[in-house]
């Protein structure tokens, strides 16, 4: 028999990452697994619904209610929101 895995789950703050990733979370909760989701406390529910354990982290990204032009137009508009996430992030 497989022994009990602890799971670390982080997702980018979009419902385009995070509701792809909820029917593998149940499964893995469901086959016996500890999953920890790191996750914005607007998905928060949503995940927790999965059986995993919510780790909620604020995001500096715009939320899924945002207008789509807060992502700006242009590629470099798209990632370096993405590297500014990563650095708030990170223990100071």
């Amino acid at each position: 028999m497989t022994s009990r895995a602890h799971i670390a789950m982080f997702s980018i703050a979009a419902h385009g990452h995070v509701n792809p990733s909820l029917e593998v979370i149940r499964e893995l909760v469901a086959r016996g697994h500890r999953v920890t989701y790191a996750i914005p406390p607007v998905f928060a529910e949503k995940v927790a619904g999965t059986g995993a354990e919510v780790k909620p982290w604020n995001s500096t990204l715009p939320s899924p209610d945002d207008d789509p032009s807060a992502w700006g137009t242009t590629l470099l508009d798209n990632v370096e929101p993405f590297l500014d996430d990563a650095i708030q992030a990170l223990p100071s």
